[in-house]
Order: structure tokens, then C-alpha cells, then sequence
């Protein structure tokens, strides 16, 4: 489903789209980095104390 949609949004000369999906893709490695951080730095973090 979302891989349609990106191929629907890529054969669309649409620069505003274009200029939202990167800005979306951005702010999705954004979340995922903060994610990945906020769940293995506590766990480092307790190991380190232990």
C-alpha cells in the first residue's frame, strides 16, 4: 500500500509532494533515532552501572 502510493506520488511531477515526502522521510528517521535511544541508552546505561 504505501509503496503504491510513493510510486503514484514519483510518476507525478508534484514538486509540493516531492518536498513532503522528504520532509516526512526526515522527520520518520527523526522518530526512529529518538526511539532506538530512548530504549537502548537505559538498557547501556544500566549495564554500565551494574
Amino acid at each position: 500500500m504505501l509503496n503504491g502510493r510513493l510510486n503514484n506520488s514519483l510518476e507525478q511531477p508534484a514538486h509540493g509532494l516531492e518536498t513532503k515526502l522528504r520532509v516526512g522521510r526526515l522527520t520518520l528517521i527523526n522518530l526512529v533515532v529518538i526511539i532506538v535511544s530512548v530504549i537502548i541508552l537505559p538498557a547501556r546505561l544500566a549495564d554500565w552501572m551494574a
